[in-house]
């Protein structure tokens, strides 16, 4: 297992999808089980849609 900054995940894995995260979600520690080198594009995607929804605020209605 492997605790690493979504930051850090992003840099080395999809840094395309780094600007979809607020600096708050980019400081978040998560866990990989099988370490960075396991890990692909599908994977890290999942990973920024979680974080995205658990980070998601009410939406604001018109």
């Amino acid at each position: 297992m492997q605790q690493i900054q979504i930051a850090n995940l992003l840099q080395f894995v999809s840094p395309h999808l780094q600007p979809l995260l607020r600096e708050t979600e980019l400081e978040q520690e998560i866990v990989l089980r099988n370490g960075l080198q396991q890990i692909g594009d599908a994977e890290v995607k999942e990973i920024v849609e979680a974080v995205i929804e658990e980070h998601r605020q009410d939406p604001f209605y018109h």
